[in-house]
């Protein structure tokens, strides 16, 4: 059986249906914002204890492939990469200066399913769902001792985006997920 497995599923690889012009691979390099990771931070600290500290983020980092299993559908698998610095306050109280930091890092990895309701020459208009896992860690840069690890479920929902180009094409999303709720980028198929 895993020699059957390890000789006809490389072979699937490349016999896949493809699109008409037969590029049926796609990597592509992204950026995103307002992940839900730093939305339920940032939100939830905000009703939890008042406005008081800042929350900072580079954005999120994303790396992709996609493989066109059919004209209007493709399967992919997506490294997320997202940090994030808090500096909070204890207090409203301006005479209180204890302030905590923190650094918050994912890494995440989905799988996701495209679905692409117009193909054009130049224009594709998609859909896309991920569900993964984010491998989340928090450490306290004045307090080494402290550290905090998790592994949580993800998901992204895209229920609009636009790619446009040819092979090297540019596009946008909107969506909410790990990925953020506007994302954009370059990708290349072949």
């Amino acid at each position: 059986m895993k020699k059957f497995f390890f000789l006809v599923m490389p072979s699937l690889f490349f016999t896949l249906p493809g699109s008409a012009q037969n590029e049926i691979h796609e990597i592509y390099l992204g950026i995103g914002t307002i992940s839900r990771p730093y939305g339920v931070d940032v939100f939830g600290h905000y009703i939890q204890k008042g406005a008081w500290g800042t929350h900072e983020t580079y954005g999120t980092y994303h790396l992709g492939y996609k493989l066109h299993i059919t004209p209007r559908q493709s399967l992919g698998l997506n490294y997320v990469y997202e940090r994030q610095q808090h500096h909070t306050e204890h207090s409203g109280d301006p005479m209180d200066k204890r302030v905590t930091h923190a650094t918050n890092q994912y890494h995440t990895l989905m799988a996701d399913m495209t679905q692409y309701w117009k193909k054009g020459k130049w224009v594709n208009l998609y859909s896309t769902l991920g569900l993964g896992a984010c491998f989340f860690s928090k450490t306290y840069p004045k307090y080494p001792e402290r550290y905090e690890q998790h592994i949580r479920m993800t998901y992204q929902v895209t229920p609009l985006a636009i790619r446009v180009g040819k092979a090297l094409s540019g596009f946008a999303e909107i969506g909410y997920g790990y990925k953020g709720v506007f994302c954009g980028g370059l990708n290349y198929r072949f």
